[in-house]
């Protein structure tokens, strides 16, 4: 990543990262990824600078913003751009909304749209205008979690025709609120949704399907980026990868890695110590 501002103890911050259930955004300078894909979709606003995708096949484009699919293989060539990305769970009601938009039926698109560089720079120009100027103004110096949520509101709407409360939901039930402020505290143990269900006087079936009515994810999801966030919060706080993925319910750091190189297309150690959490 390039430099940017600098925080309270003159560590240069290379951008700010805001992370839910479903979905993280990362504010700041772009890197130069090589050949890479995500499983969750990724959407991307540069503003200023430009980006250049580039799938296997050697298509090139280069923009300034797009809406890349899950699991679409591509390069990125970032000279000298900042702005923002957001990931976007597959599995999430955001994402869905967005595949049946923007690759393949039944919204009548060519499926090759998935793997076009084409496609995913006309899907961004979506919130490349209007819905993309507050996060255009946003520094990640000073940027607070409202500002954040309040610019990504209009320019997800903008893509895929969600509602506003894609990124910031509508109030949820009580019970769904104390078991996603409970869950990264139990997530680094064998958590169970019945488990979780018991701790919020909810039965289990019950609390599930406040999970996907209300978060458009599985209690199965959920856990998993509680455990992202989890591991992330352990390294802020001076563990090791081993340690923090141990504490964070998963396998070993290498599992950790995999998943958040997965998942994001970053390190566990970037997104844990070279980024303001917002």
């Amino acid at each position: 990543m390039q430099g940017s501002a600098a925080g309270a103890d003159g560590r240069p911050w290379d951008g700010a990262v805001l992370l839910e259930p479903g979905w993280l955004v990362y504010l700041g300078w772009f890197a130069t990824a090589p050949a890479h894909l995500h499983s969750a979709w990724q959407l991307l606003l540069a503003a200023e600078g430009e980006v250049t995708l580039r799938t296997p096949e050697g298509v090139a484009r280069t923009l300034t913003a797009a809406v890349i699919p899950a699991r679409a293989p591509h390069v990125t060539v970032a000279r000298r751009a900042r702005g923002v990305m957001l990931w976007l769970d597959a599995r999430s009601a955001a994402a869905q909304a967005l595949d049946a938009r923007f690759a393949g039926p039944p919204a009548g698109r060519d499926p090759a749209d998935r793997v076009s560089v084409a496609a995913w720079a006309e899907a961004g120009g979506a919130f490349a205008g209007p819905a993309g100027d507050l996060v255009r103004g946003l520094s990640p110096a000073t940027a607070s979690r409202r500002e954040l949520t309040d610019a990504l509101r209009p320019l997800l709407t903008a893509v895929s025709d969600l509602p506003g409360e894609a990124v910031a939901p509508r109030p949820r039930h009580p019970a769904l609120t104390d078991a996603l402020a409970l869950l990264p505290r139990l997530a680094g143990g064998p958590v169970t949704l019945g488990q979780l269900a018991a701790e919020v006087g909810l039965s289990a079936s019950r609390l599930g399907r406040l999970f996907t009515d209300e978060l458009g994810l599985s209690f199965t999801d959920c856990r998993r980026w509680a455990r992202l966030r989890r591991a992330m919060e352990e390294v802020r706080h001076g563990a090791s990868l081993t340690r923090a993925a141990s504490a964070a319910g998963f396998t070993d750091s290498a599992h950790l890695t995999r998943v958040t190189r997965e998942m994001f297309g970053l390190s566990p150690s970037f997104l844990a110590t070279s980024v303001r959490w917002l």
